[in-house]
């Protein structure tokens, strides 16, 4: 490790990223209500057209509108939804694990919404088609997009995650 430092690069490793779950759906005011469930997956959301509102258990209510992708850490004792309106909704349930059983996202404090990329859409659209029809040599791929969706969410230098302390 001393000499990692020395070279000015810090040697880690992700212990776990699971793709558990991933859709393309239209909901309506049917999409609401409160989850009292502490879910150890987080949620990563594109809102393709059409509004909806998130809170954390003691946070204020965020709007979601196209243009933005969101994120949703796992660990939250209870989320309240409501969707004022019809949306079309691209999600995905993962699990982004710093050492085995502890969310990367609970190291830290990530931002809620980060401006989409050009191509985040046909990364959602892949990510849901391989999770489909999951084999090895595709899961490496649906990965990828994951881990390409998700670096605007990530601290910009491993000690954020990893004190020396």
């Amino acid at each position: 490790m001393e000499n990692s430092k020395i070279m000015g690069a810090i040697d880690w490793d992700i212990a776990s990223f699971q793709v558990l779950q991933a859709h393309d759906g239209c909901y309506g005011s049917n999409w609401g209500g409160s989850l009292l469930i502490r879910n150890d997956f987080s949620r990563l959301y594109l809102l393709v057209e059409g509004k909806a509102m998130v809170r954390a258990e003691d946070g204020p209510w965020r709007e979601m509108r196209p243009g933005e992708l969101y994120l949703i850490p796992g660990g939250q004792a209870r989320r309240f939804y409501r969707c004022p309106e019809a949306m079309r909704l691209m999600w995905i349930h993962f699990r982004l694990e710093a050492v085995p059983g502890v969310s990367v996202f609970s190291r830290y404090d990530p931002p809620f919404a980060v401006p989409v990329k050009a191509d985040s859409s046909e990364r959602f659209r892949r990510i849901i088609q391989i999770r489909a029809d999951n084999t090895p040599r595709t899961h490496l791929a649906m990965v990828a997009d994951l881990s390409l969706l998700l670096a605007p969410f990530m601290p910009g230098r491993w000690e954020t995650l990893f004190p020396e302390s």
